[in-house]
């Protein structure tokens, strides 16, 4: 099979374009506690199950990509997303270390937490189109690489969130066919 999936991702990276078949995820959905009503879209996370083939290629981008990043000046050396040994756990930790550590020096301090409630609504909240021009210009990302990445966060075919066609929330009725098909 490596033959085969080596000549297809080399095939991507050639044309610069993420299939956008590879971008549909099986999504299923399970109420976030067992107590809570079922007719309740809000009372369900999604789950999304993407393709094998779709991780292998996420995952041969990012070991090209990474360490070009990784050597820019402008690369953050507080970034915990996609970082070996570094999780949101860690960066928490950073966050409290720090704090305590100006406490302790009397410095005043202050914390702004942000809880974003649902994973695909962040997704749908970033501008793209400026994510990857900002890899253009701070992390000197050009041509073919950046063809792809575009490629790869435009959205199309089915919406990542609990949204139908007409960006109205999805029916009970929606949730259970989801329900029923997983």
């Amino acid at each position: 099979m490596s033959p085969l999936i080596g000549r297809y991702a080399n095939l991507s990276f050639k044309e610069s374009v993420f299939p956008s078949r590879y971008k549909a995820a099986r999504v299923t959905p399970r109420l976030k506690k067992p107590n809570l009503s079922q007719h309740e879209p809000a009372n369900y996370i999604l789950i999304s199950n993407l393709g094998t083939f779709s991780k292998i290629l996420e995952k041969l981008v990012l070991s090209r990509l990474q360490p070009h990043v990784i050597k820019s000046a402008n690369y953050c050396k507080f970034q915990s997303a996609y970082r070996k040994g570094h999780s949101s756990e860690t960066a928490l930790q950073r966050v409290v270390n720090d704090s305590q550590r100006a406490a302790g020096d009397g410095q005043c301090t202050a914390l702004l937490a942000l809880d974003i409630s649902s994973v695909s609504s962040v997704f749908d909240a970033v501008n793209h189109a400026m994510l990857t021009d900002r890899d253009h210009t701070v992390f000197g990302v050009h041509d073919v690489i950046l063809a792809w990445l575009r490629s790869f966060v435009v959205q199309s075919g089915p919406s990542r969130s609990l949204l139908d066609r007409r960006s109205q929330p999805c029916s009970c009725e929606h949730l259970a066919y989801l329900k029923a098909r997983s």
